[in-house]
C-alpha cells in the first residue's frame, strides 16, 4: 500500500522473500522509517537494524540484493569475528581475574556490531545437520531445476548483459496473473481446500488467457529436450502465456499431451500451430514421420482443431534479432509480454542467450546445446525454448491466423 510505511516509527526491519520487493518502494518507504525510539535499547547492538533474507535471486530486479556485497567492510567483520574468538577464549578459562575482560570485549563487540553490514549467501548443504539429507534428495527430486538451484542450491543465474534479447527486462515484459477463484471455490464442508480436487496442473488458476480466443504455439524439436510455448494477442500485445518441455525419455506426443492435460477445459478447441522448416524433418531420425506430423497427430487425437501456419525457411538472425528487439522496445510489431509464472525456466534462458559471430556475422549462440547436462547446466535453461518462442513470434507478428500473411520472400531474406 502507497506510503503505508511512513506513519511507523521502527525499532528494527525483518525482511522474507527479499528478491519479491520492490527496491523503489523499500527505500523511498520502509527504510526511512527504521528511525528507532531513542533511550530504548540502548544495549541491543541491532536496534535500527535491517535483516534481510532471501532465495536467490533470478533476475535484474533482484540484483539489488547481491550488490549489498560492496557494502560489508571484511575488516570490520573480521575484527567482530576476532572479538567473539577472544570472548569464547576468556569464557572457557573459567577465572574470575579475567572477568574485566569479558566486560570490555563485550562491549566492544556491541560497539562494532552497531556498525556492521555483513553479507553472506548460504546453500541447504551448510544446514545439513538441521535440514537432513533426506530433505535434500526429496527438494531435488520434487522441485524444479530452477527452483531446486536457487532457493535449495542458492545459485546465482543473471541475465546477460548484451545478449540476444538484450532489451527484455522484468519489469516490463514480465506479469503475474493468478485466478484464485478456481481455488476458492474448491474447499471442503470444513472450509478446508479439497485436496483430490486441485491436485494436478491446468489454465483454470491462470488470469491473463482469454477463454474464447484461440492458443498460438510452437515448438523446439530436440532428441534430449522438446518445448511448446503458448501464446495468445491481446490488441497490441503478444501475451506469451506458458511454455513448457519434456527431456531425455520423454519425448514429443508425452509433451503435446502434458500440454493438452494443462489446457483440456479451454473451450475454444482451436490451436495455430507455426513451424519452419526444421519440423518437416523426419522425427529423431529414425521415422519417416515428420515433427509436423506428430505434433497435428497428437492435437487431433485430443479432439483440437489445428490450423497449421508453415512460416518457410528459419529467418536471418540479425533480421531475426532486430525484429524481436525492436518488440521489445515497442518499436513496432506486437508487444512481448511474459506470464512470469507459466515461463519460469523459459525466462532465465532467454536472459541468459549470448551473441556470437559466425560466418553470416552475429547469431544466436547455441553451442551450450551439445554439451552433456549437468545440475549445473540443465537442458532447460539452454536456447532451445527460446527457439520456440522465436518461431512463435514470427507466426504472430508475420503469419497472422485470420488475416493476410506478409510473403516471406519480401520480408526475411
Amino acid at each position: 500500500v502507497k506510503f503505508s510505511a511512513n506513519s511507523l516509527t521502527l525499532d528494527d526491519l525483518m525482511i522474507d522473500e527479499g528478491r519479491s520487493i520492490n527496491q523503489e518502494k523499500l527505500f523511498n518507504e520502509a527504510i526511512p522509517a527504521v528511525s528507532g525510539m531513542i533511550g530504548h535499547f540502548k544495549n541491543v547492538p541491532w536496534h535500527k537494524g535491517i535483516t534481510i533474507v532471501t532465495d536467490m535471486p533470478q533476475g535484474k530486479d533482484g540484483e539489488w540484493i547481491l550488490h549489498r556485497r560492496k557494502l560489508m567492510d571484511p575488516e570490520l567483520i573480521e575484527t567482530i569475528s576476532g572479538t567473539l574468538a577472544e570472548i569464547v577464549r576468556l569464557k572457557s578459562g573459567g577465572t574470575s581475574s579475567k572477568g574485566s575482560e569479558l566486560k570490555f570485549h563485550r562491549f566492544q563487540l556491541l560497539q562494532l556490531r552497531k556498525h556492521a553490514h555483513l553479507y553472506r549467501e548460504f546453500d541447504s548443504i551448510d544446514n545439513l545437520e538441521l535440514l537432513g539429507e533426506s530433505y535434500i534428495r526429496k527438494m531435488k527430486r520434487e522441485l524444479t531445476p530452477l527452483i531446486f538451484q536457487t532457493a535449495i542450491m542458492n545459485r546465482r543465474i543473471t541475465k546477460i548483459t548484451g545478449g540476444v534479447y538484450a532489451n527484455l527486462h522484468e519489469k516490463v515484459h514480465f506479469y503475474d496473473a493468478y485466478d484464485n477463484t478456481f481455488l476458492d471455490n474448491q474447499r471442503t464442508y470444513h472450509g478446508s481446500f479439497d485436496l483430490n480436487k486441485i491436485k494436478g496442473k491446468h489454465y483454470l488458476q491462470d488470469a491473463d488467457i482469454n477463454r474464447n480466443d484461440v492458443l498460438y504455439v510452437a515448438f523446439d524439436y530436440n532428441a534430449n529436450i522438446n518445448w511448446i510455448v503458448t501464446g495468445q494477442q491481446d490488441g497490441e500485445k503478444m501475451k506469451t502465456i506458458s511454455s513448457m518441455y519434456v527431456k531425455n525419455d520423454r519425448k514429443l506426443r508425452e509433451l503435446i499431451n502434458d500440454w493438452c492435460d494443462y489446457y483440456v477445459y479451454h473451450p475454444a478447441k482451436t490451436v495455430v500451430y507455426y513451424y519452419d522448416e526444421t519440423a518437416l524433418q523426419g522425427s529423431y531420425a529414425t521415422s519417416s514421420e515428420t515433427f509436423a506430423d506428430i505434433a497435428k497427430a497428437e492435437f487431433r487425437k485430443r479432439d483440437w482443431m489445428v490450423m497449421d501456419m508453415y512460416v518457410g525457411k528459419p529467418m536471418k538472425h540479425n533480421l531475426k534479432h532486430q525484429y524481436i528487439n525492436d518488440a521489445l522496445k515497442g518499436v513496432k510489431y506486437l508487444f512481448p509480454l511474459f506470464n512470469r509464472q507459466n515461463n519460469e525456466s523459459l525466462l532465465p534462458a532467454m536472459q541468459n542467450t549470448d551473441i556470437k559471430v559466425g560466418r553470416n556475422g552475429f547469431e544466436k549462440d547455441k553451442s551450450g546445446e551439445k554439451l552433456k547436462e549437468t545440475d549445473e547446466d540443465p537442458l532447460q535453461l539452454r536456447t532451445d525454448g527460446t527457439d520456440a518462442w522465436d518461431t512463435l513470434f514470427i507466426g504472430m507478428n508475420f503469419y497472422p491466423y485470420g488475416g493476410a500473411a506478409v510473403s516471406p520472400g519480401n520480408v526475411f531474406f
